[in-house]
């Protein structure tokens, strides 16, 4: 009984350290926007895009962020503080997303992008940070292209994944949801960062064109 117990013992202690371990702070939104803001650019501020927590319809649990436009825009909701990261280190960051019905996605655009922001903490102010995006399809580029476009988003919760590896001279990371040209609405829940092993690939990345 005793060598059974041990095994046991030894089974969820093993269980519990391969569990990832999430780098971000409410990942499911279920302290309302607590550790996330809101991204508004100023060509878009004038079509009054709604960043809210929907407490119905949420992947797990009982909440999601959901934005909506009734005009095609470009506006965001991202994670804080930032993420520190290890230089060359290689991160996986997934979430699930949904459209709402009656979404309409503007040709030529993505119309769901998941950015990581990379900026170096030390560097002089204005320095311009890295970014990397991430569209519908799970393409991974360093800027939007057709690549990173789909002709409509799933109305069905659907889980988008990437590992990265970080960019040279970058400390830290931000993840930011866009709706990127498209009236409607969108829900993002259960983001997840997490580091992983030198062994794991990261996603190859695409071009723009």
């Amino acid at each position: 009984m005793r060598l059974l117990n041990k095994v046991l013992f030894t089974g969820l202690c093993l269980t519990a350290s391969l569990a990832a371990e999430n780098m971000l702070q409410n990942e499911g939104f279920e302290k309302g926007m607590s550790s996330w803001g809101p991204w508004i650019p100023a060509e878009s501020v004038a079509h009054a895009p709604v960043i809210e927590i929907a407490k119905q319809g949420a992947h797990t649990g009982t909440s999601a962020v959901r934005l909506s436009s009734t005009t095609n825009s470009r506006f965001a909701v991202g994670s804080y503080p930032s993420i520190p990261v290890a230089v060359a280190g290689k991160y996986r960051i997934s979430a699930w997303y949904r459209s709402e019905a009656g979404a309409v996605v503007q040709a030529g655009l993505p119309g769901f992008v998941m950015r990581l922001n990379f900026k170096q903490d030390d560097a002089p102010p204005g320095t311009p940070n890295k970014h990397l995006y991430v569209g519908p399809s799970g393409a991974v580029s360093k800027g939007i292209g057709p690549k990173l476009t789909v002709p409509t988003l799933p109305t069905e919760w659907t889980k988008i994944e990437v590992v990265v590896e970080v960019p040279a001279q970058s400390s830290s990371m931000f993840v930011t949801f866009f709706s990127w040209g498209m009236t409607g609405a969108l829900l993002v829940d259960d983001v997840l960062v997490e580091k992983v092993t030198d062994d794991v690939a990261p996603n190859a990345l695409v071009g723009q064109n």
